[in-house]
């Protein structure tokens, strides 16, 4: 059977896994080299981690001459945790605004 290619999404999340598994720091040729492993041609591999800086999926840090990048897993859990709190407040605050307008308005008024 025929082994099928993996698309753009499921390379970058490989490689972004890897990157967060490994819990550690790369130079800029460590972590083209661990795009290579995730399915990234040399060539690619740089689009690769300027993908992940764009998403915030992983960080960087000038030191001296050379930048540094990581990602470590309780940073992935607090930008979730985050990104929780930031949806449920959102939703309560148009719940509220919901029940305001509603009171002002009465229930049947609509908003054109």
């Amino acid at each position: 059977m025929a082994k099928s290619k993996q698309t753009a999404e499921e390379r970058l999340r490989k490689f972004h896994e890897l990157v967060l598994d490994s819990q550690s720091f790369f130079g800029a040729k460590e972590l083209e080299k661990l795009a290579e492993k995730a399915g990234y041609r040399a060539i690619q591999a740089k689009d690769a981690v300027k993908m992940l800086l764009d998403e915030n999926l992983i960080n960087t840090d000038k030191i001296g001459a050379s930048s540094v990048f990581w990602a470590l897993k309780s940073e992935a859990t607090a930008r979730r945790v985050m990104t929780l709190q930031k949806l449920r407040y959102g939703m309560v605050s148009a719940i509220q605004m919901s029940t305001v307008s509603k009171q002002a308005f009465g229930p049947n008024h609509r908003i054109a």
